[in-house]
C-alpha cells in the first residue's frame, strides 16, 4: 500500500459529487474516501484533481446554460447585440464624427463592419480580423492604410463592443 498512488481510470470512478466541494472538504473527503474505498495510498495526484474538478465545474454550467431554449437565448442574444450596435453608432456620432476622428464616410463603412460582426457573432464567432471586415466594405483599403488610419479606432470600439456584449449576457 504504501507508495501505490491511485491510477488515472479509478480516481475517474471516484462519485463526481466531490469534486463540488470546497477546498478543505474536497481533500478531506477525497483522502477519506481513497483510504476507506481503495486500496491505494491517500494521496491526491494533482493533476487528476485539477481535470475533475474543471470537468465538475464545466458539466455543471453546461447544464444550466441548456436549461434555456436556442430561440430565447437568439432573441435575447439579437437584443443586445442590437442595444451595443446602436450604442456603438451613438458614440461614433457624438465622440469621434465631431472631434474629426473618423469621416461620416469612415463612420458608416466602421458601423456596416460591426454589422456585419455581429451578423458572425450571432452564427458562431468572428471569421477574421477588423481589417478583414472593413476591407469587405472597402475593397481598395490596403493593410497599412487600415494600420495607419482605422486600427486603433476599430479597435478600442471592438474591445468596448465585446465587454458591453458580455456584461449583457451576464
Amino acid at each position: 500500500m504504501p507508495g501505490n498512488l491511485i491510477k488515472f481510470e479509478d480516481f475517474s470512478k471516484i462519485p463526481v459529487e466531490f469534486f463540488g466541494f470546497k477546498q478543505i472538504v474536497l481533500f478531506e473527503k477525497l483522502l477519506d474516501h481513497i483510504k476507506t474505498k481503495t486500496e491505494y495510498f491517500p494521496a491526491i495526484p494533482l493533476n487528476l484533481l485539477v481535470k475533475r474538478v474543471k470537468e465538475f465545474h464545466l458539466s455543471s454550467r453546461q447544464i444550466s446554460i441548456n436549461e434555456y431554449s436556442y430561440i430565447n437565448n437568439a432573441f435575447v442574444y439579437e437584443d443586445i447585440l442590437k442595444n451595443e450596435l446602436s450604442s456603438l453608432q451613438n458614440r461614433i456620432n457624438t465622440f469621434y464624427i465631431p472631434n474629426s476622428k473618423l469621416t461620416k464616410k469612415d463612420a458608416e463603412l466602421i458601423m456596416a463592419s460591426f454589422r456585419d460582426i455581429s451578423k458572425d457573432m450571432l452564427n458562431g464567432g468572428i471569421s477574421g480580423s477588423l481589417f478583414d471586415y472593413l476591407k469587405n466594405r472597402k475593397e481598395s483599403l490596403t493593410s497599412e492604410q487600415f494600420y495607419s488610419d482605422y486600427h486603433s479606432i476599430m479597435n478600442c470600439l471592438f474591445k468596448n463592443f465585446k465587454n458591453r456584449i458580455l456584461e449583457g449576457i451576464k
